[in-house]
């Protein structure tokens, strides 16, 4: 693994975190060893596969023209062939599962060079193939990428939409909020302002908190060392509950981390809340946030209370939020996924009638 290919490795597992980052990345052909690719993330119903080329002192006038755009590309076209194959292809994710790739999944290539190359091609259209589209980075551009949309929803989104900005007209000026009480007029003329502009496009009109785009990355950190250790959660339920936190955008990062706020706050004043809540539309899954109830001690109530939940919004899946205080500082927060069919309860039904619970859906907005 060359150096650019083990500090690529390392920024997309702060991202994507382990159980989402594949190595081991080779194919046998009889009994040759021939590499997939660079870099793997899979990220929900999609692949993203990686070149990375370094330019390694080289003078060469046409290092990028023949390292990046017909070497890198001849190397992702026979990397989505292999997928595509058929053939059983298993990778090892860096917590060290074995996953078996599969073939229908959509793949979006990414080719990126460590070079002081700073005038490129940011797409490289395929001559044979015009739906291949393969998006081009300098490594500095690509780390940029990931440091100001942070979110690894919302990274895939850029890299899929990425191909279309650069092969469309933008307009000549776009609002730009750069804070709350700053505004301005910003103009695309390189990546930043492509990312400057992307941020625009899925914030809307709504100011999103930087600090909660780090604090929500924190959280899901946090929560892998959590479950990882722990002895409460066994590793599906984990690695799906990890799948829906990496599905939310920008918004819903917004607003989670919100809540998360107000529950740390209710938990350093001891009170004992279940009204909290968020819903994820667009992921069919609920979260309720929940203070001050120990989790061992009241795991029957807890599902009780989020099973409600679930039937009040007829949702898929329900994720609780559990929070309490270790000592006047330091808190814990536990999680429980549930997902099944929901079925009509008349205990549900009655306990929703006389206790009115979640009834105010301005909630999902103030809270």
């Amino acid at each position: 693994m060359t150096g650019s290919e083990l500090q690529c490795t390392n920024i997309l597992i702060d991202y994507f975190f382990k159980e989402f980052v594949y190595r081991d990345l080779y194919v046998y052909a009889g009994k040759q060893k021939q590499e997939l690719c660079d870099g793997l993330v899979e990220f929900q119903d999609a692949y993203v596969i990686f070149q990375i080329k370094e330019k390694n002192g080289s003078t060469a006038q046409d290092w990028l023209q023949k390292k990046v755009y017909k070497k890198a590309v001849s190397q992702i076209k026979d990397t989505i062939s292999k997928i595509r194959s058929g053939n059983i292809i298993e990778v090892e994710s860096y917590t060290g599962e074995k996953v078996v790739l599969e073939n229908q999944k959509q793949i979006y290539p990414v080719i990126i060079f460590d070079s002081n190359d700073s005038e490129y091609k940011q797409i490289h259209t395929s001559s044979k193939n015009n739906d291949l589209r393969i998006n081009v980075f300098s490594m500095d551009d690509f780390r940029m990428v990931l440091e100001r949309i942070a979110i690894p929803y919302d990274i895939v989104s850029y890299i899929e939409m990425r191909s279309a900005f650069f092969e469309s007209t933008f307009p000549d000026l776009f609002i730009n909020e750069i804070d709350e009480g700053l505004t301005t007029l910003s103009k695309i003329e390189n990546e930043e302002g492509m990312i400057d502009y992307f941020i625009a496009l899925v914030n809307g009109n709504k100011y999103i908190d930087q600090n909660a785009i780090e604090g929500f990355k924190f959280v899901i950190k946090s929560f892998q060392e959590r479950l990882l250790d722990g002895e409460l959660y066994n590793k599906e339920e984990y690695k799906q509950t990890l799948k829906y936190l990496l599905k939310s955008n920008r918004n819903t990062v917004h607003d989670f981390m919100l809540r998360w706020q107000i529950c740390v706050e209710h938990c350093m004043k001891k009170e004992e809340t279940i009204n909290h809540f968020l819903i994820d539309t667009g992921n069919k899954v609920g979260y309720l946030y929940l203070t001050e109830i120990p989790f061992v001690e009241n795991k029957e109530f807890i599902e009780f209370v989020l099973r409600v939940f679930k039937y009040k919004f007829a949702l898929e899946t329900v994720i609780g939020v559990v929070f309490n205080m270790i000592n006047e500082v330091e808190y814990t927060v536990e999680w429980i996924l549930l997902s099944f069919e929901i079925e009509h309860n008349e205990q549900y039904e009655k306990i929703l009638e006389e206790e009115k619970l979640w009834s105010n859906i301005k909630q999902l907005r103030l809270y």
